[in-house]
């Protein structure tokens, strides 16, 4: 017994020992172990969780784990503003840093992998975004007490000042991290030129060395990339014969 077929009013249903095949009135949905492909009237639209695991699991995740520990604050205000708990509480973070390098997270060329499972990720992005809305929420409702009332309002807002501050420090560097992979596997493979992020969002670059090499960094800017980025398209130009390459290393220019 390898199929069990099912006749519902629009719908054709097969489950095979893999796959489950559904068949609509237009459409065609495929669930195999990793993908869902679907064959529309006109297009194949071909979904891998690969493509959705950093915008949901990282982005998605943190964003509303965040705002739960935000809200929190409205109906808990746990440890007090005198407790020195609260303090230990927020400097205990800095263990997220290295949590998240021991996950499996890729590209890797020197630390081990002590969390293969995407799992271990997930829950210590839960733990991470919910301290940090809480714990940041609890900071900027204390902090305003601590001194005159009549400088409460200018401590709040220097408070909110640095709270801006350090979020928009920290996405400006993820554009700075983002252009390191892509130096490092440059480099990894002997080649010369450089890489720069725009400000439109994309990647502009030229790459220099061995045709082998030069196909493998190429195939990996294609399908691989940054581990934060999303690659719509890769488009090589320009290409001609060298015989040295006219530039020296490889950098990332900003």
């Amino acid at each position: 017994m390898n199929n069990v077929v099912i006749y519902t009013m629009n719908n054709v249903v097969i489950y095979t020992m893999n796959n489950v095949v559904i068949y609509t009135m237009n459409n065609v949905v495929i669930y195999t172990m990793n993908n869902v492909v679907i064959y529309t009237m006109n297009n194949v639209v071909i979904y891998t969780p690969e493509r959705y695991f950093i915008p949901v699991c990282c982005f998605l995740l943190f964003n509303g784990c965040d705002w739960a520990g935000r809200s929190l604050t409205a109906v808990c205000m746990w440890p007090g503003g005198e407790s020195r708990l609260l303090p230990m509480m927020v400097a205990s973070r800095v263990l997220f840093l290295p949590l998240f390098m021991m996950c499996n997270v890729q590209p890797r060329a020197h630390l081990p992998v002590f969390f293969p499972h995407d799992a271990w990720y997930i829950l210590f992005m839960v733990l991470f975004a919910f301290s940090n809305g809480y714990l940041a929420s609890l900071c900027m409702c204390f902090g305003p007490k601590k001194v005159a009332p009549n400088e409460a309002e200018t401590a709040g807002a220097v408070m909110a000042l640095f709270l801006s501050l350090g979020l928009a420090l920290g996405a400006a560097f993820s554009f700075l991290f983002r252009g390191l992979y892509t130096e490092q596997e440059a480099r990894s493979l002997d080649l010369s030129g450089w890489v720069q992020n725009t400000r439109r969002g994309s990647v502009i670059g030229q790459i220099q060395g061995a045709a082998g090499q030069v196909d493998h960094m190429k195939d990996w800017l294609r399908s691989v990339g940054s581990p934060s980025s999303r690659i719509d398209r890769a488009v090589f130009s320009n290409e001609r014969d060298l015989k040295e390459p006219e530039l020296k290393g490889f950098i990332t220019r900003h």
